[in-house]
């Protein structure tokens, strides 16, 4: 039986070395383009993913850069497969889906609480979207949903897909939250007209709304506690 080459040996001794390393660390003092190298491990086998994991960081410029990334700029980098970077766009929406699923009767009454909740459904968005989020009367999350999305600066506001969602869960307390991908946790002229103009539409049908929440990367604002909510009524 033939003896594998010595550097594919090598190889194979530094990847147990770094999955030791986790197992018994965690990533704690890992660097950026470590936990690359590591996490491409699973969808490229027998090569150096360390190269890979540098030519990423280079491209992109940090860690969160490359996992922000377009599928297709990171094919364009020397060495990632089509498998590598699925697996690397599996990441943002996996954090978001491992957040929410840790919480357990959501309570959204503090603007603290209110402002981490949505950071955590915006993890990794590179499109804008406007979520509602309907509450009990103990502010209780009943349901929290999509009601508009596109390009940053230019979500479309649906009045009547906001009405239909908060009407389906029979609430009467709402927030609303949207995010700027690109931008700071700032509300611009247009976010307060149409959080009045929504803010008008639910008070038609009984419904009021508590909040509006600006997220943007780990910043979140409540535009409530910002003053913004004295122009409303």
């Amino acid at each position: 039986m033939a003896e594998k080459p010595k550097d594919e040996q090598l190889h194979k001794g530094h990847r147990q070395c770094v999955r030791t390393r986790f197992l018994t660390q965690g990533l704690d003092g890992f660097s950026e383009h470590e936990i690359l190298e590591f996490l491409l491990f699973y969808a490229i086998p027998r090569v150096n993913t360390n190269d890979i994991a540098h030519r990423l960081i280079d491209r992109f410029g940090s860690l969160s850069a490359v996992l922000d990334a377009d599928l297709d700029a990171l094919q364009e980098v020397k060495g990632v497969t089509e498998s590598a970077a699925v697996l690397i766009k599996l990441m943002p929406p996996l954090s978001r889906q491992y957040s929410l699923s840790q919480k357990r009767d959501i309570v959204l009454g503090t603007f603290s609480a209110t402002c981490d909740y949505f950071r955590s459904l915006y993890i990794g968005e590179q499109e804008e979207k406007l979520r509602l989020a309907c509450l009990d009367d103990r502010l209780r999350l009943l349901s929290c949903g999509v009601v508009g999305e596109g390009a940053p600066g230019v979500v479309p506001v649906n009045t009547r897909k906001i009405l239909e969602f908060a009407l389906r869960c029979k609430c009467e307390l709402v927030v609303l939250a949207h995010n700027h991908p690109n931008g700071f946790a700032v509300p611009s002229n247009e976010d307060i007209v149409s959080t009045k103009h929504i803010h008008g539409a639910l008070k038609t049908v009984g419904i009021r709304l508590l909040d509006h929440i600006i997220v943007a990367g780990d910043k979140a604002i409540s535009l409530k506690e910002f003053g913004a909510f004295s122009l409303l009524d």
